[in-house]
């Protein structure tokens, strides 16, 4: 029984901090911007087939806000795709990736419709999925403070 009590404090030891650690640092969304025929924004592992030899929108502009449908959402940083439609965009949240927050993904490109979607905030083996439809249109959601409340009051 002691041997047992022993192992469960030496694993506690090794994983309580391990968790910590990996909650406290800054968590890198990445991801691939594409054109297609639906718009979406999906979360796909990061070895995904749906990643792989495909051409991205380079230009293409993707904010995202943490706790979009809260009463106090936080702007959560802005990347911009690469040549090849990759962008990265750093959350510097407490527990970002870690704990599940709600993220909210604005994404952007001259000759395509935007696109505004919530969904959980990617772990750091997955990526984050964006098509966009060629085309003019779509804006960001206003923010509608009684809809907010009578949310928060569920």
């Amino acid at each position: 029984m002691t041997q047992l009590r022993l192992i469960a404090f030496r694993l506690a030891v090794i994983a309580v901090p391990a968790l910590v650690l990996s909650a406290c640092g800054p968590h890198r969304v990445r991801g691939l911007v594409r054109s297609g025929p639906e718009a979406a924004a999906t979360i796909v592992p990061a070895e995904s087939e749906q990643l792989r030899g495909r051409r991205g929108l380079d230009g293409a502009v993707v904010e995202l806000t943490l706790d979009p449908g809260s009463l106090s959402p936080k702007d959560a940083g802005k990347g911009v795709a690469d040549s090849r439609g990759r962008f990265a965009v750093e959350l510097d949240e407490l527990g970002a990736g870690v704990l599940e927050y709600r993220l909210g993904v604005f994404a952007r490109r001259s000759g395509h419709k935007t696109l505004w979607q919530t969904l959980r905030v990617p772990e750091r083996d997955e990526r984050l999925l964006i098509v966009l439809t060629p085309g003019k249109g779509g804006e960001r959601p206003e923010k509608d403070l009684v809809d907010e409340t009578l949310e928060m009051m569920k």
